[in-house]
C-alpha cells in the first residue's frame, strides 16, 4: 500500500503542497536567506494541518500536508523531509508507527509532536524516541517560532538527533508499560 501511495504521490502530486508564497516581508527575509526546510504537516484535523501550513509559508519552506498516516509515510520515503510536525493523537498507535520508522530510515529527520491535552503516555513515549519538542494547541506564531528556535539550537548538538539514551525513571516505567499495552490492543 505504502508503494501504492508512493506512486500516486510521484505521478499525481496526490498530497496537499503548499504551493502558495506570499511576498516577502522584512518579517521573512531572514527565512529567504536560508535554504527551505522540507516539512511534513501530519495531523488528524485538515484545519490543524491548514494552520500550521500558514505559519510555513511565509517562510519559503517546502510543505506537504496530510491527515492519512499511510500517505505521511509515503510522502516521508519519497522526499526525506528535514522536519515532521506530527500529532500525538492520530487514531491508535499510528502516531507511534510514523515516530518510529522515522528514527529507524530517516534519524536526521527532526520531529515536533503536536497535542491538544496533555497525554504522559504518549508524551514519555515519544520523549524515549528522542522527541523533544512539543506544541500544544492552538497554535500561535510565537510558540511555533520558539519550538523552531529549539529545534535549531538541539541541532547543533549532534546526540540531540539520537533517542534518549537513559531509560523511563522507575516511577514512570510502571505507567510506560501500561501505554505500550494500550496501544497494543
Amino acid at each position: 500500500m505504502v508503494r501504492k501511495l508512493e506512486e500516486q504521490i510521484t505521478q499525481t502530486g496526490l498530497y496537499s503542497f503548499a504551493m502558495s508564497l506570499p511576498a516577502p516581508t522584512t518579517e521573512t527575509q531572514g527565512a529567504l536567506n536560508r535554504a527551505p526546510l522540507r516539512v511534513v504537516i501530519v495531523q488528524a484535523v485538515a484545519k490543524d494541518a491548514q494552520t500550521l501550513a500558514a505559519f510555513f509559508n511565509p517562510r519559503r519552506d517546502q510543505l506537504w500536508q496530510t491527515t492519512q498516516p499511510a500517505e505521511a509515510l509515503a510522502i516521508i520515503n519519497h522526499q526525506k523531509p528535514d522536519l515532521v510536525i506530527l500529532d500525538l493523537h492520530l487514531p491508535g498507535s499510528e502516531w507511534l508507527t510514523l515516530l518510529r520508522h522515522l528514527r529507524q530510515h530517516f534519524p536526521a529527520t527532526r520531529v515536533i509532536v503536536t497535542n491538544k491535552y496533555p497525554d504522559l503516555s504518549r508524551e514519555v513515549l515519544a520523549k524515549e524516541l528522542g522527541v523533544q519538542i512539543f506544541l500544544r494547541q492552538p497554535f500561535s506564531r510565537q510558540w511555533v517560532d520558539r519550538a523552531l528556535e529549539r529545534l535549531s539550537d538541539s541541532a547543533r548538538s549532534p546526540e540531540s538527533l539520537l533517542p534518549a539514551a537513559q531509560p523511563a525513571k522507575p516511577a514512570l516505567e510502571g505507567l510506560l508499560d501500561r501505554a505500550k499495552k494500550d496501544l497494543d490492543a
